[in-house]
């Protein structure tokens, strides 16, 4: 029934790739048939991420009623090939964030990206580099398709810990390799093989010089990682922007094994846990509630009973505190508490202000945001007795540092996000050691751009 397939518009993408999506169409008896090839097809040339539009168009030939013969013609126009993207994050202590990444697709034709990264905290103490290349359409089938992502990360003087000036550093190198399978866009699922080896060292030999003992001086990690992803979250007509969720929910997990059959001097199993969940309130009005949370834990493996400084959380924070959840020093032991134990919980409201400009869209938030990381060394005996891991919770949940406050968020665009925040610190359990005196800081202004 179908005599010709025609495609025009490609540049960068291969011509018989493209063909070879829309080969069965050729075999179709009827329309039923044809429209439903079509329409897979259509949806293995969206797992490309190449193309900006792709229009179909049937020149039909018909005999007595009988269709005889169809041309199918099918225009395309592709995504800008390059790609550079800036961002930052500024707050109102002096912290800032640089990332920048360039990003060249399609240089085989395939669907494949080629992009490097380079990000920074502060100039003097840390700079990463990170090169990564994606070969899509792995797997192909009628809801699943699979990519391939190879990487490599070149990192600089990259501080793990710091308090009052002092702390740990490491220098980082490795590479990996993952598979990632999507269903329908809205499902992934993949596994990552990493190594790395890293060199870490104290930054001052003081009162910290203690940190030696919590971190290996050198060490190489190979691990492998599961991830699941499903993301259900629907934005807002309007806008399409990330930054303007609507409703719907967020479903992450991974899993960081590191074993000896895969090399390296660190056995772990880390999982960690996200998931956030939006609901429209009030829509005369455009409520949304959100509620959001985040665990995670690392059990050691084999006769190992420490998880080492270089593995654990430490870059987890609540909005209006200054340091990093876990970043504190006991001043009796000089122990830092890093974690292998994490959780942060966040619950929100956001009220939509209408009448400003076309390309700028503002919201009014009411949060409550918490969180603690703490360092468990006797996690796997504690979480195995039922006593002492209650004991454990209700410890840990009696130092979970709290805020509550109300802020404006303004969207310019899809590529930028400003936040202006008033908070005040809270205590969930009624512990008054869980609100600080001098490291809470009740405005704070934050600032995401990425310029497409």
């Amino acid at each position: 029934m179908v005599d010709e397939v025609i495609i025009r518009g490609q540049q960068k993408v291969s011509s018989a790739l493209l063909q070879s999506f829309f080969k069965s169409v050729k075999h179709c008896k009827t329309m039923d048939q044809l429209n439903q090839q079509l329409n897979l097809a259509v949806t293995q040339c969206d797992y490309l991420d190449s193309f900006s539009t792709m229009d179909i168009a049937l020149d039909v030939a018909s005999q007595q009623e009988n269709i005889k013969h169809v041309v199918v013609h099918i225009d395309v126009q592709e995504l800008v090939r390059n790609k550079l993207t800036a961002g930052t994050t500024v707050n109102t202590m002096k912290q800032v964030e640089v990332n920048a990444q360039a990003g060249l697709r399609n240089l085989l034709g395939v669907g494949d990206y080629w992009s490097m990264d380079l990000k920074t905290n502060d100039p003097k103490t840390n700079l990463s580099f990170n090169i990564n290349t994606t070969f899509p359409q792995v797997i192909r089938s009628t809801e699943h398709s699979g990519e391939v992502n190879v990487g490599a990360e070149i990192f600089g003087n990259h501080p793990v810990l710091l308090f009052q000036g002092n702390g740990l550093s490491q220098r980082v190198h490795g590479a990996h390799l993952g598979l990632q399978v999507a269903k329908n866009h809205h499902a992934t699922a993949g596994l990552q093989f990493r190594s790395l080896f890293s060199h870490a060292k104290t930054i001052a030999e003081d009162e910290l010089s203690n940190l030696k003992g919590q971190a290996k001086a050198t060490s190489s990690l190979t691990y492998l990682k599961h991830i699941y992803n499903r993301d259900g979250r629907r934005w807002s007509q309007q806008s399409g922007s990330p930054y303007m969720v609507l409703k719907g929910g967020l479903l992450r997990c991974t899993n960081q094994l590191a074993v000896p059959y895969f090399g390296g001097d660190t056995h772990f199993l880390k999982s960690e846990i996200e998931a956030q969940y939006n609901i429209p309130l009030y829509k005369k009005i455009g409520l949304i509630g959100t509620v959001q949370a985040n665990l995670g834990t690392i059990f050691p493996l084999l006769n190992e009973q420490k998880i080492y400084l270089n593995d654990r959380f430490l870059y987890d924070k609540v909005r209006g505190y200054t340091d990093y959840l876990g970043s504190e020093v006991d001043s009796k032991t000089k122990q830092t508490m890093g974690g292998n134990v994490k959780a942060l919980l966040l619950s929100r409201l956001q009220l939509p202000i209408p009448n400003l400009y076309d390309y700028v869209r503002a919201q009014l938030q009411f949060f409550v945001h918490s969180g603690n990381v703490e360092q468990l060394d006797q996690i796997r005996s504690t979480f195995a007795h039922r006593q002492r891991s209650v004991e454990f919770v209700q410890q840990f949940w009696n130092q979970m540092k709290t805020s509550a406050g109300v802020g404006l968020v303004f969207v310019i665009g899809n590529n930028a996000r400003i936040e202006v925040n008033y908070s005040v610190p809270i205590s969930l359990s009624g512990n008054p050691n869980a609100i600080p005196s001098d490291k809470f800081q009740k405005f704070g202004a934050y600032i995401d751009l990425s310029c497409l």
